[in-house]
């Protein structure tokens, strides 16, 4: 690969000298980025699943919805009536 850079350069620059020194340039710039330190990532992962009240859960919720639906059926069933005493005449 840089020595692909060489031959482009010196072909576009024409002179060999400033090709060199391009190319040493870049084999610099390219060695001291390599010799960076890299900054360290303080990582912190909580896998704490606390959750929280119970009845804030979706579970429990839905549970009570289903429960308040029945409820209101069975008042609603009651009040009605459902229609008394049958009396069967023979």
């Amino acid at each position: 690969m840089r020595m692909a850079a060489l031959l482009l350069r010196l072909a576009l620059v024409g002179t060999p000298a400033v090709a060199v020194q391009d190319a040493a340039a870049q084999t610099e710039t390219a060695q001291a980025q390599s010799q960076a330190p890299t900054p360290q990532a303080d990582v912190d992962i909580d896998v704490n699943r606390g959750g929280g009240a119970w009845y804030t859960s979706p579970v429990w919720l839905a549970i009570g919805g289903i429960a308040l639906v029945l409820l209101v059926l069975i008042i609603a069933m009651a009040a009605r009536g459902g229609g008394g005493t049958t009396i069967v005449r023979e």
